[in-house]
């Protein structure tokens, strides 16, 4: 990121691979806007970084099955924390690397261009085909799209990306509308209970009862930590003080 922050900027955009090599392979085909995830574990902290430098992404993974399946899980994250998101997908056996020396720098440029696909159409490519005409199908494929759309934190995005989806999938609009609204809300239920049950949580006290030598009772808060880290820090931390400490309910 480092040193792709400034040509990130400059296009406003950022093309995501997911090794190093597909980087250093970008770079010698003359397109420096490029970061890799390091695989396929793209991560809500990585997105939070590249959001500083540009609002749009274009994720470039493999074309076989594991890397389309990392391309969509990239799709949603990307759509959750408010970003525009787009799809180039690579000729099948192919990754970046692999393409980008396959075809020089001049052509690889111009299929990034050419290829760019708005994250519907290639969901809906993507899921389509694979319904054989069954109207069950379709209608599941037509509901995983929903929920990615329903993932957009901004109502105007949501309504202009419902409305092309009903276009492309030839769905009523209103329809459409009504299941996302149905997931938004279910969302928004499902985060208010995880913040009351964390506020409760955080608000009753671990008693513990010391050994008669250290003449004490003392009442040590919880706070509930954000990641595995901070969770054992704190673990770590409650055995030094109070490993010798009886606890009670």
């Amino acid at each position: 990121l480092y040193q792709a922050k400034q040509a990130i900027s400059q296009a406003d955009n950022c093309y995501l691979v997911e090794g190093y090599t597909d980087v250093l392979a970008l770079h010698m085909a003359g397109v420096e806007n490029v970061v890799a995830s390091s695989g396929t574990a793209l991560t809500e902290e990585q997105i939070q970084l590249l959001s500083r430098f540009t609002k749009h992404i274009t994720i470039l993974f493999d074309g076989d099955a594991a890397g389309i399946k990392a391309a969509l899980r990239g799709i949603d994250m990307v759509l959750e924390k408010g970003l525009s998101v787009k799809i180039v997908p690579l000729p099948e056996g192919e990754d970046p690397d692999s393409y980008a020396r396959k075809v020089g720098s001049t052509a690889f440029q111009a299929y990034l261009r050419a290829h760019a696909q708005d994250f519907i159409a290639f969901k809906a490519a993507l899921l389509i085909q694979d319904t054989g005409g069954d109207p069950i199908k379709k209608a599941s494929a037509i509901q995983e799209i929903i929920q990615s759309i329903a993932l957009i934190p901004d109502a105007v995005r949501r309504a202009v990306l419902t409305q092309q989806c009903s276009t492309s999938m030839g769905i009523d609009e209103a329809v459409l509308t009504a299941e996302q609204n149905k997931l938004i809300a279910q969302k928004e239920a499902f985060d208010q209970q995880k913040k009351t049950q964390a506020k409760r949580f955080n608000e009753t006290p671990m008693r513990l009862t010391v050994p008669p030598a250290h003449k004490a009772a003392i009442i040590a808060p919880y706070t509930t930590a954000d990641t595995i880290e901070a969770y054992e820090r704190e673990s770590i931390r409650m055995l030094l003080n109070y490993g010798t400490a009886q606890l009670q309910n």
